[in-house]
C-alpha cells in the first residue's frame, strides 16, 4: 500500500491510500478509483479516442505509410466493402485514389467492430476450424473471438488453406505491455466508442 501525505488547508495533512481520503483531524471521503496517473496503469474505463487511437497510430502503423494507413483500405463492393484493415482514424471506404468503390465510408470503430478479417475471408479458410472466415476484427468482450488481439498477442495467424501463417503484428515487434493491456481491457470492457 501506498501513502502520499500532502499539507492540507489549516495546517493538517491529507494522506491518500486505498481508495480512501482522510485528514489528521479526522474527516474522510472516497477517492475515484477510476482515474489514470503519470505510470498509465488506469483503474478507470478505457478511452477509445483517448487511449487506444494513439497505440494504433504509435504502434500498429496508422500513420505511417504503406502500413494500416487509408493506403491500404481498398473496400470494394463486391467483397462486401471489406477491404484491408486501415488503423487511421478517419472515415474511409467510399473511394480508393479518388475513384469510387461502391461502398460507404466507415469510420475507425466501425470498420474495427463491423468488418471481419480480410486475410481469413479471401483465403476462404477457418483459422484451424477455430474461427470462421468471417472473424470480427474485434469482438466486444470477447478476446478469443478478436482477430486483431490474436494478432498481436499470438503472431502468426493460420488463415490459408495451404498452411501459411500471416506476419505477425506489429511488424516492428512486440507491443509495449501498457499498450496490450489498454487494447486488452478496452474489449473486455466492451470495446466501448467512448
Amino acid at each position: 500500500m501506498i501513502t502520499l501525505l500532502f499539507i492540507a488547508c489549516g495546517g493538517g495533512t491529507l494522506s491518500v491510500d486505498s481508495g480512501s481520503v482522510g485528514t489528521d483531524s479526522g474527516v474522510t471521503s472516497t477517492v475515484d478509483s477510476g482515474t489514470t496517473g503519470d505510470s498509465g496503469t488506469a483503474t478507470g474505463p478505457v478511452s477509445f479516442a483517448d487511449d487506444i487511437v494513439p497505440v494504433f497510430y504509435g504502434s500498429c502503423g496508422a500513420g505511417v505509410a504503406g502500413c494500416h494507413t487509408r493506403d491500404a483500405y481498398k473496400a470494394e463492393a463486391d467483397d462486401g466493402c471489406n477491404g484491408w484493415l486501415s488503423l487511421e482514424d478517419e472515415a474511409l471506404g467510399s473511394s480508393y485514389k479518388g475513384d469510387p468503390t461502391g461502398c460507404a465510408d466507415r469510420d475507425l470503430y466501425t470498420r474495427l467492430t463491423e468488418l471481419v478479417s480480410w486475410q481469413c475471408k479471401m483465403n476462404g479458410y477457418a483459422d484451424n476450424g477455430n474461427h470462421s472466415v468471417d472473424w470480427p476484427y474485434v469482438q466486444p468482450g470477447n478476446l478469443e473471438e478478436s482477430y486483431l488481439w490474436q494478432k498481436i498477442v499470438s503472431g502468426g495467424i493460420l488463415c490459408d488453406s495451404q498452411g501459411a501463417e500471416s506476419q505477425p503484428m506489429p511488424i516492428a515487434g512486440p507491443m509495449p505491455a501498457d499498450e496490450l493491456d489498454l487494447i486488452k481491457r478496452w474489449i473486455e470492457e466492451g470495446a466501448q466508442n467512448n
